[in-house]
């Protein structure tokens, strides 16, 4: 992957918690693609442990998927070269213990899809909860990424679930000239 130059959004985070994770936003987020791979996605940083050398990101990605594209967004999990992928928020909840700090990697992850779209602009996006949907709370923040779709001009469908996971399809809306 290489970066593609950008700065947006100067927010900076701080948690008060006591916990070991430290929520520190940077103002920066790098815009990665991977021509080979037409993969796209915007980074964000989003604080460290210092107890267990552990740094985090937050990452809003587009993968292809058939003729569309797939929209999908993670917590990646980094202590010295290690990298772990975290798409579930069950995953997370051991990290991210504080509710403030839940509230605040989530609107990165919203504002990194606004960028995220604004950038690639694709036409069709099919998108995946990662987890069973089981209750509203789980579903919350699904809602939230459709209505940055919608804000960025997509007309989205909720397309019903698959095993329990729910699916969406957005389109992106002809601009009027």
């Amino acid at each position: 992957m290489r970066a593609v130059a950008g700065v947006i959004f100067r927010r900076n985070f701080m948690s008060a918690d006591t916990m070991a994770f430290h929520f520190v936003q940077s103002d920066e987020y790098e815009y990665l693609e991977d021509d080979e791979e037409s993969e796209y996605s915007v980074l964000a940083y989003l604080g460290a442990d210092p107890d267990t050398g552990a740094s985090y990101y937050a990452s809003a990605m587009l993968s292809p998927h058939g003729a569309d594209v797939e929209y999908s967004f993670s917590v990646i999990e980094r202590i010295n070269d290690e990298e772990r992928l975290l798409t579930s928020g069950l995953e997370t909840q051991e990290i991210f213990q504080d509710q403030a700090d839940r509230r605040s990697v989530l609107r990165v992850i919203l504002e990194l899809t606004e960028c995220l779209l604004a950038w690639k602009e694709p036409a069709a996006v099919e998108r995946c909860t990662a987890d069973v949907v089981t209750n509203d709370e789980m579903l919350a923040k699904h809602i939230l990424v459709s209505q940055i779709f919608r804000k960025c001009g997509y007309n989205v469908t909720d397309c019903g679930d698959w095993n329990g996971q729910k699916i969406w399809r957005a389109e992106r809306i002809a601009e009027q000239g």
